[in-house]
């Protein structure tokens, strides 16, 4: 089985999206199609990161929102339970 790039591609850093590090290439061996580690050590598949659109980062906004107002509350109850033991 052929392993690596195929048809003229070849890995460069110029490949690699901006935030990301190439870890490999995936299972089809065909050019960019690799497998990249974000900043925060989550693996993503290429097609991963070129497909996401302004749909995609509004969600995730909206989700990131929803969790940071969940833990604003988990940290409010820890505080008065510590000031409760005090």
């Amino acid at each position: 089985m052929f392993r690596g790039c195929r048809r003229g591609f070849k890995h460069t850093h110029s490949l690699t999206p901006k935030g990301y590090t190439y870890i490999g290439h995936c299972r089809c061996g065909i050019g960019p199609n690799a497998y990249y580690q974000d900043t925060h050590g989550r693996i993503h598949h290429y097609n991963e990161i070129i497909h996401q659109g302004e749909d995609d980062f509004l969600n995730e906004i909206e989700t990131l929102k929803k969790e940071n107002e969940e833990l604003k509350k988990r940290i409010e109850e820890l505080e008065k339970n510590l000031q409760k033991k005090q």
